[in-house]
């Protein structure tokens, strides 16, 4: 999904009583609570800006336009990074062997306890075994 200013700006208005006025990167970053390096890597990343400084000549920013983009890029972010956790759980289901309707009764395992779940089933198994509780089956 694209950054329609437009959109953003209906969805993301600034706060009541908060002036749009033109900011340089300075006090734009200030506003954000972040350093002025990180404007600079949300310049990169497609932020809005009313001029581009260069020698001598600031960089101009509106606030409601940088907040809405702000606002749509932490947005986008989030779904990327729920789509990787759903990803992430659909590939332990597999690699666990169990089917979806099993994985809303409880949390995702991490790879570290997956391999102590093994280990420990290994284990019992084994014991088992060795009380004649199991019998291996011929291959």
């Amino acid at each position: 999904m694209s950054f329609d200013p437009e959109e953003a700006l209906r969805r993301c208005p600034l706060p009541e009583g908060v002036e749009d006025v033109v900011m340089n990167r300075g006090t734009i970053a200030k506003a954000h609570g972040v350093s002025e390096n990180i404007i600079m890597k949300y310049l990169e990343q497609g932020m809005p800006v009313l001029s581009k400084g260069s020698n001598g000549q600031a960089y101009e920013f509106l606030p409601s336009e940088c907040c809405a983009w702000k606002m749509h890029r932490d947005a986008e972010l989030a779904d990327r990074r729920e789509a990787g956790d759903r990803a992430a759980a659909q590939m332990s289901l597999m690699f666990r062997n169990d089917d979806e309707d099993e994985a809303s009764t409880g949390p995702v395992l991490t790879a570290e306890q997956i391999i102590k779940e093994s280990q420990a089933d290994y284990q019992r198994n084994k014991a088992a075994e060795q009380r004649h509780e199991l019998v291996r089956a011929a291959h």
